[in-house]
Parts: structure tokens; C-alpha cells; sequence
């Protein structure tokens, strides 16, 4: 299974049904919208109808201003969680229906949480960028293997690079310089594959939300002055989900880290596997 092709710096839309998280054995009053991710500017919810019941009208104002946690699935049964909302408009349509408009901080893509406490990630990917061009990856070759009047054969093989692996005692985990094969068709017309590296971070203790985003900052700073000039984050994820958006400011690179005392092993293992 190839993970998602979202990245944090696409822009996308997800059509489904949504609902405030309840506790558990509560009837969930779903209500469809459209879920509009603007890379780096805004994580949008459209409702064509509202969380608030109608014979609740009363209490909107209150009741679906602030939701803590929404819940959602697109039309392809993918899960949503979307923390930190507010809506920001609420209005009738031209058809007298209640249409809302809701903003958040922080995207879940593939799970479902009741609460920033409850998610856990016991294995981190991260794509950064300039990390094939750092390792010099050449992962494919071409040959023509020949012709004739009715078709024309083309040879293409895929060689991933050796993964590079690190034990890192504190925080104590194990560090991962790999890469992944995505695929993309268009039926009957092409079929694109391309190779990105990726770094797979796997904790001896689940990371919470706040520590994850703590180390993502560390590895950001670290291969920045690894490859030598500003390094981002294009895809934050936990195996092929879920993937993390967030437009929220987080904890960014601190000046003592744990984290840093063991870059030295991780810098001289991986000049060694470029050599």
C-alpha cells in the first residue's frame, strides 16, 4: 500500500461526514461538508447544516462555536480528527438550510482521537526535503530493450538505497534514513513512479503530540545543518497514517536537547553509507 501523496505543502479537499466527538454510546449527529486543506494558510470545514440540532437552535451560539474534537470520514472511508475549531460563520442558504463554516489548527488524517492527550505515535515518518539530492540517490535506470512496427520496449529498474540505521540512547529510539516508491496512474495514459527519502523514527516509549512535535524540530535543525541549507518538513506521519497537518505554532528547536548529543553517531553512520 503506497501512503497518501499529500504533502504539507499541497492544497486538497475531502468531501464526507462529520460529527463532534462524543462519549462513548452517544448517537453521533453526523452532518456532511467539505474538508478544504490550503497548505500553510488555513484547515477549513464546510457543514451544509450545523453540529447543533435543530430544536437546539437556541443554544448554538454556545454549544457549536468551539468544538474541542470533530470527527470525520471522507466518501472514501478515510478517518479525520480536527482539534482546536471554531466556527467562524453560520447562515441560512438560498434554500432556507443552515450552512457553517468551521477553522482548525491541527489535522489527523487516518484516526480518530477524543484528545490531544490520547494520541500516541509509536513509529514517526518524516519526509524533508533535499534529502535525495544530500544522499546522491540515483534509484532508477532505463534501457531500451528494443522495437519493432508495433510496440516499443522500454527496461526500467528500481533500486532503493541501503537503509541507514542508528540507536539513539537518549531519547532512547532508533533512527531510520530510508525511502519509499510512490506510484501515480492515469488510466491509459501513464504511470509515474518516484523515489523520496524519509526518516523513520521509532520511539522505546510512544511519543505524545507535544514531544513529537519537539522532535520534529530537533531532526529539522539537524539535517538543515547536515545538508547545509534550510531543510522543511514536506509529510509528517505515523506509517502510511496518519498524517499530521497543523497551521498551530508548536514548540520549535530549543537550545539544549537531548536529541542533539547523539547527532554525532547518526552524522558519521550516514557519511559513511554516502561513501
Amino acid at each position: 500500500m503506497f501512503p497518501t501523496k499529500h504533502t504539507l505543502y499541497d492544497d486538497f479537499s475531502y468531501k464526507g461526514k462529520f460529527w463532534l466527538a462524543l462519549a462513548a454510546g452517544e448517537e453521533p449527529h453526523k452532518v456532511d461538508g467539505v474538508l478544504r486543506v490550503t497548505a500553510g494558510k488555513n484547515i477549513g470545514l464546510e457543514l451544509f447544516g450545523d453540529f447543533v440540532l435543530p430544536r437546539r437552535v437556541s443554544d448554538a451560539m454556545v454549544t457549536g462555536a468551539s468544538p474541542a474534537v470533530i470527527h470525520g470520514q471522507t466518501d472514501g472511508g478515510q478517518a479525520l480528527t480536527l482539534f482546536d475549531s471554531f466556527r467562524t460563520s453560520r447562515h441560512l442558504g438560498g434554500a432556507g438550510h443552515v450552512r457553517s463554516d468551521y477553522t482548525s489548527n491541527l489535522c489527523i488524517i487516518g484516526a480518530w482521537f477524543d484528545g490531544e492527550d490520547d494520541v500516541r505515535f509509536d513509529v514517526l515518518e518524516l519526509g524533508l526535503s533535499h534529502l535525495e539530492g544530500w544522499q546522491d540517490v540515483i534509484a532508477f535506470a532505463g534501457k531500451r530493450l528494443g522495437d519493432d512496427d508495433a510496440r516499443f520496449v522500454y527496461g526500467l529498474t528500481y533500486k532503493a538505497p541501503v537503509d541507514v540505521k542508528v540507536a539513539v540512547s537518549n531519547p532512547p529510539m532508533t533512527f531510520s534514513l530510508t525511502g519509499t516508491l510512490y506510484q501515480d496512474e492515469e488510466r491509459n495514459r501513464s504511470i509515474t513512479l518516484r523515489h523520496e527519502s524519509r526518516i523513520d523514527l521509532t520511539p522505546a516509549a510512544p511519543l505524545s503530540l507535544d514531544t513529537m512535535f519537539r522532535l520534529v524540530a530537533d531532526v529539522q535543525q539537524f539535517f538543515t545543518l547536515m545538508v547545509g541549507e534550510q531543510v522543511f518538513v514536506r509529510s509528517c506521519g505515523a506509517g502510511t497514517n496518519p498524517m499530521i497537518l497543523t497551521l498551530e505554532p508548536r514548540p520549535v528547536w530549543r537550545k539544549r536537547s537531548a536529541f542533539r548529543a547523539t547527532c554525532s553517531s547518526i552524522s558519521s553512520t550516514c557519511a559513511k553509507q554516502k561513501n
